[in-house]
């Protein structure tokens, strides 16, 4: 089951672009699992990660205009999650894309 960070962008980017549920949700499915990430197991600060440096690009290659805005409006999504059980099972970000 995807954490509550992957459900609440999936369902965020289909509002945001007008993107069917399973759209939005395999959109958001690739850029986790290109970031290096696992949809079960992202976490919030991971998201943002994805949000900032890949969904842009894939959001602009399916014709999302003004991507990077989008992205940060993806973004406000996250910041009222319930932190009590936003890692299970979490795995931690490859060195490379991990958060400062």
């Amino acid at each position: 089951m995807p954490t509550q960070a992957f459900s609440r962008i999936s369902e965020a980017l289909s509002r945001a672009c007008s993107f069917s549920t399973h759209a939005a949700r395999g959109t958001v499915r690739l850029a986790v699992i290109e970031g290096g990430f696992r949809p079960r197991s992202v976490t919030p600060e991971q998201m943002q990660v994805v949000l900032r440096e890949i969904m842009p690009e894939m959001l602009s290659h399916r014709g999302v205009r003004r991507a990077v805005l989008v992205c940060k409006n993806l973004s406000k999504e996250l910041s009222n999650l319930d932190p009590v059980n936003l890692s299970a099972g979490n795995d931690g970000p490859p060195q490379a894309l991990r958060v400062p």
